[in-house]
């Protein structure tokens, strides 16, 4: 028997948000995607090494990274 999964409404939004970048590099949806999770990524970042370049350029780095696998994002969660 098949599990319901409950997607968040944020995976929702995000779930399309992805779409439209993979249909089309929508640089909106790119842009409101960054920056929804971009100080949330840059906060942990700067946590986790107490410096704040290098949490900058973590930053850019994971989120290179991110849009790169942006074909295996499931909804299930959220972007982040």
């Amino acid at each position: 028997m098949e599990q319901d999964i409950q997607i968040s409404k944020q995976g929702k939004r995000d779930y399309v948000l992805v779409q439209r970048i993979l249909a089309g590099n929508d640089q909106r949806a790119f842009d409101e995607i960054l920056m929804t999770y971009k100080d949330t990524v840059y906060c942990m970042m700067l946590k986790m090494t107490g410096r704040p370049w290098v949490a900058d350029d973590l930053t850019v780095e994971a989120f290179a990274k991110a849009f790169v696998s942006l074909n295996d994002y499931t909804p299930h969660r959220s972007f982040s």
